[in-house]
């Protein structure tokens, strides 16, 4: 949850600060109050975002926002971002309003893995955790109890079986974060390349410019 939130926030930051940029050297409309008006409504800061980039022609294709999974996780990463989300636990527990993250979490999770399923390194995940499972059946008990996201109750080897399914969808979903990052941050470093006295943003963001695949794997950005 911790790598999710971390990407979320640079997603919604830099979706701003493109926002700001392009409107001010389009010498558009930029009267949206960040605040007031953006929020932590990544569909619209994003929409808002690309489109200025596409002003400029300089050959950058943000993604479109438009799919189904991507509109779950854009729901997902919002909840996180601005509705308490993050500090679900300890608002629960001194009764504050608290937004449960981890039902819409748990069906993202699913849905990336029945979309990477077949890969080879998550097919690898799944067998390597499947193989710790039977290990441990060997010496625990085989009926501990625990949970899953939804509070499902799991014995040992369906947890471990759970806990692939997560990792593999947790890899996809940051590599759909990282995608949505990636055209924000080509925007800000080829501003380099046009302008003078911006900062240098490609200390920050050339990361981004490797491949995806590599970046989900990171781990630093890893929870599992």
């Amino acid at each position: 949850m911790a790598s999710l939130y971390s990407l979320g926030m640079a997603l919604e930051r830099m979706g701003k600060l493109c926002y700001v940029i392009t409107a001010r050297r389009q010498e558009a409309d930029h009267s949206l109050d960040i605040k007031r008006d953006m929020g932590h409504k990544l569909k619209s800061i994003l929409s808002t975002a690309y489109s200025g980039i596409e002003g400029e022609n300089w050959n950058i294709a943000p993604p479109n926002l438009s799919t189904g999974i991507r509109t779950t996780v854009l729901t997902l990463i919002e909840g996180i971002l601005g509705g308490h989300s993050r500090y679900f636990s300890i608002d629960s527990l001194t009764g504050r309003k608290a937004v449960n993250p981890y039902p819409l979490l748990h069906q993202t999770l699913l849905r990336y893995y029945e979309i990477l399923r077949d890969e080879r390194w998550a097919a690898n995940i799944y067998k390597r955790f499947l193989g710790q499972a039977v290990e441990l059946n060997a010496t625990a008990d085989a009926y501990t109890l625990f949970t899953d996201l939804e509070g499902n109750l799991l014995n040992q080897i369906e947890l471990f079986t759970t806990e692939a399914v997560y990792a593999i969808g947790c890899r996809g979903l940051k590599r759909e974060l990282v995608e949505l990052i990636k055209p924000l941050a080509a925007y800000l470093i080829e501003l380099e390349n046009v302008v003078d006295d911006y900062p240098c943003f490609s200390e920050f963001f050339l990361v981004f410019t490797n491949e995806t695949s590599y970046l989900a794997a990171l781990r630093r950005w890893s929870d599992r």
